[in-house]
């Protein structure tokens, strides 16, 4: 109870100076007051934190960021940092997604689940503190994290032989969840590599477009196998499926 009590306390005076600061929206008129609401649910939230809160994060930062992550929810604060391009800003690997500042420190302190500080040079470092997030954001970085692994499939040809036949192959792979773009990039790069007259006949090939989509996009397809698929093939010349 004393806990509780205390977590109640240091709600309701961030809260208060928030509200004295005038970082809490005001609601509109004639419609039940912030203060109000805030009251009905302190108790709630206090009962939550304590259920959640680890002993390695300091008490008094992670009850703030649990607080703030709150009024943010309730629609009573907004995130100063609410949306960055990563592109823009440098990082282009393209497996991170983006985290507010806010929403870093609280994946890190309140959810135990790890965090990335991204730099302008493409690289990133897993944060290991709150006090390592803070100092990203005084120096202009930006966070993410990993976009979890999904199985996709598709289907691609080999390249023609001198009977003009392409076989379909199956592609099973592991990529990245936002992986949308993967099939224009392959398209384009086998575009190229049949332009410049480098591109290998059946399978061989295959592989080689594959090979360098990892190469340019090393956190998109991490893994990747193919299986010919039955189907049927008519052109100028017969073909055998033997």
């Amino acid at each position: 109870m004393k806990k509780l009590t205390e977590n109640i306390i240091e709600m309701s005076m961030l809260f208060s100076r928030m509200l004295e600061n005038e970082k809490i929206k005001q609601p509109e008129p004639d419609t039940v007051s912030v203060f109000d609401i805030f009251k009905e649910r302190v108790e709630d939230w206090a009962n939550e934190f304590e259920g959640i809160y680890r002993d390695s994060v300091p008490y008094l930062e992670a009850i703030e960021i649990f607080s703030l992550h709150k009024f943010i929810e309730e629609g009573w604060a907004e995130v100063e940092d609410q949306t960055g391009d990563l592109e823009a800003f440098g990082y282009i690997n393209g497996d991170m997604e983006y985290l507010s500042c806010l929403d870093a420190a609280y994946r890190f302190a309140i959810e135990n689940r790890p965090v990335y500080l991204l730099y302008p040079d493409d690289t990133e470092a897993e944060a290991d503190s709150l006090e390592a997030i803070s100092k990203h954001q005084q120096n202009g970085g930006m966070f993410g994290y990993e976009l979890p692994l999904v199985d996709i499939q598709f289907v691609m040809t080999d390249c023609f032989y001198e009977d003009g036949w392409a076989e379909p192959y199956l592609i099973n792979a592991r990529a990245t969840k936002e992986s949308k773009d993967v099939i224009p990039k392959l398209q384009e790069i086998a575009n190229q590599i049949y332009k410049e007259d480098e591109l290998s006949c059946g399978t061989e090939g295959i592989e080689q477009i594959l090979e360098m989509y990892q190469k340019e996009c090393p956190r998109v397809l991490h893994s990747f196998e193919f299986e010919r698929m039955p189907g049927i093939c008519y052109g100028r010349n017969t073909y055998s499926l033997e």
